[in-house]
């Protein structure tokens, strides 16, 4: 008779397994880790991490390419996992006899083969995926599942510690150098929440698997840990649930939408396709510029990637200093990072008005994003004159008029959240790190790759300072009036990001010997996931360290979104307390 058990009880079967070959692996990887250093031949640990990695991932491919649905029919999704599964399990066996010696010429150690640290990532994200619903079966009670903004939260942190024991294998660095877990940990942080700071030089610490891992953690956090999940359900054909459209409302859009599935297909696309342009124009640039194909490929790809997502790190020691005057590399940079932060939403709908007024058509623009457009405008504009006229006799005394333009205009845009630099920004004066400190504080607008307090919250202060200051009721612009709830909803921004800014800095001060303003921009850089840095990162001492990854944490999640993500449950008040003024200003 054939098995009718729900699947959630037949799995049930090989997720015990799946933890026990888990914190096996795991075990492995840590005396890699631990030991790189003094284990000179470590060709058992590689054989026997191999053999438990492969044989398992065989075994799991077989056990679920049998599960069923509760109707008793094939399970679509089982099918297309055992499938991948068994892809790669066929790649990894036709290509493990070369590859220690491919992995020698290409790392210059010996290591577990990188196919099976791909496998031990699939392991770890099935442990983490089913864990709650392991729970629920095995121990037989019910458990109280997270808001969609903890699983946000949640999201991000497996994608940091999976990032963080990559970049700690000895794979990860260049042939003679060691990554420190610390700054391993640092490492993944900045790049996952796309902030770009270093404590280790990217282009000659990190080995090609340690620059990869990178940009796969600056595209996941760039485009969301969310939004790929999302992705990678809708083509397994998997149906969304609310939360599941409320965590995409969140994360990427200002509502739940209708039809997720095509929404992030589409949001992926027009990044992948975004990118794809900017790596296009690069690798002809670079390639005129005398780069061999190989190398000037990877410069494009990675930089591409890295300014479209407001990364900020880049393959050069000097970021992009060296092109300071160049008009084909300044303008496609800044496209990037200006497409990408302002938000898929507000790109979207500017595409559609644009195309309407092609055809002879009129379309209304929602206010939203006629704030993002016009705010950022001004900040652009702002920034380039004071830039320009604060570092004439500076940074840009030695320039010619041209690149001192480009140069302004770069240092402009770039602090919003981007991290490339042009110029080397230790060497400004006070004035312009406050400015460009301004500048980082305001970041991109919401539903995109940046951060910082948002240009639509810092718009709707302004118009409500503006309309307290006129002595009106309502904080209103172009016809529009701002609801209530969206005004104290930028009031909290701006508190937290300000209460947040205030104590990493007065915990900076505490750790490292340096001047305020340079901790103080180096603390807003990392709240706002900007990436510039007047030099201080690199020599920051080991708590130092800690404070700005968790910085560089809470910037990217928002303080507002960690809140709400361990808030309580708040019942309606049945009743109201009477008013009473007091005195203020």
């Amino acid at each position: 008779m054939k098995d009718q058990r729900p699947i959630a009880t037949v799995e049930a079967r090989w997720r015990q397994p799946v933890l026990v070959v888990g914190v096996l692996v795991v075990l492995f990887v840590l005396l890699e880790i631990v030991f790189q250093r003094e284990l000179a031949d470590r060709w058992i640990w590689i054989n026997l991490a191999d053999v438990v990695i492969f044989g398992y991932c065989l075994y799991l491919a077989v056990r679920v390419r049998r599960h069923t649905t509760r109707l008793g029919q094939p399970s679509p999704v089982s099918r297309v996992e055992s499938a991948t599964l068994v892809g790669l399990l066929v790649v990894g066996l036709l290509t493990l006899p070369a590859s220690l010696v491919w992995l020698e010429a290409l790392m210059g150690r010996f290591s577990i083969s990188i196919l099976s640290k791909f496998l031990l990532i699939y392991l770890l994200a099935r442990v983490f995926g089913k864990l709650e619903t392991a729970y629920r079966v095995t121990l037989g009670y019910r458990t109280v599942p997270l808001n969609p903004t903890a699983t946000i939260v949640l999201s991000f942190l497996i994608a940091i510690v999976i990032g963080t024991v990559l970049l700690s294998l000895p794979e990860a660095a260049a042939a003679g150098r060691y990554l420190a877990p610390i700054d391993a940990l640092f490492t993944a942080t900045s790049a996952t929440c796309v902030t770009g700071l270093i404590v280790k030089d990217t282009p000659t610490d990190f080995s090609p698997f340690g620059k990869l891992v990178i940009i796969l953690l600056i595209q996941a956090g760039g485009l969301g840990i969310m939004t790929l999940s999302g992705l990678f359900g809708a083509l397994l054909g998997r149906r969304f649930s609310i939360s599941d459209r409320l965590i995409l409302g969140e994360t990427v859009l200002s509502h739940a939408p209708r039809q997720p599935g095509r929404t992030i297909g589409g949001i992926v696309m027009f990044a992948l396709v975004m990118e794809a342009i900017g790596a296009m124009v690069l690798v002809l640039r670079w390639l005129a510029l005398g780069e061999p194909g190989g190398r000037a490929l990877g410069l494009a790809v990675f930089h591409s990637i890295s300014a479209f997502c407001n990364a900020g790190f880049s393959l050069f020691s000097d970021s992009l200093t060296r092109y300071v005057g160049d008009p084909i590399i300044n303008l496609t940079i800044l496209a990037l990072i200006v497409i990408g932060g302002l938000g898929f939403p507000v790109v979207l709908e500017a595409y559609q008005w644009l195309r309407a007024r092609g055809r002879q058509r009129r379309q209304q623009m929602s206010l939203h994003t006629k704030l993002v457009l016009t705010t950022s405008a001004l900040l652009i504009g702002a920034g380039f004159v004071l830039f320009v006229n604060l570092e004439a006799g500076g940074v840009l005394a030695d320039q010619p008029t041209a690149a001192a333009l480009w140069a302004s205009g770069f240092q402009a845009i770039t602090p919003r959240t981007a991290g490339f630099s042009t110029v080397a920004i230790g060497d400004v004066r006070d004035a312009t790190l406050l400015v460009l400190v301004g500048l980082m504080f305001i970041g991109a607008s919401p539903g995109s790759t940046g951060g910082g307090i948002k240009t639509s919250s810092f718009a709707v202060l302004v118009l409500l300072v503006r309309s307290m200051a006129r002595g009106e009721s309502q904080a209103r612009v172009w016809g529009r009036a701002i609801p209530e709830a969206v005004r104290h909803r930028a009031f909290a921004v701006f508190t937290l990001m300000l209460s947040a800014v205030i104590m990493t800095t007065f915990l900076l001060t505490l750790t490292e010997r340096r001047d305020f303003v340079e901790l103080l921009f180096e603390a807003v850089s990392a709240l706002c996931t900007v990436g510039l840095s007047t030099g201080v990162t690199a020599s920051l001492s080991k708590l130092g360290r800690l404070l700005v990854t968790i910085a560089m944490f809470v910037g990217r999640l928002g303080p507002l979104t960690l809140a709400m993500a361990i808030r309580t449950r708040v019942r309606a008040a049945t009743y109201r307390y009477p008013d009473e003024d007091i005195m203020v200003g």
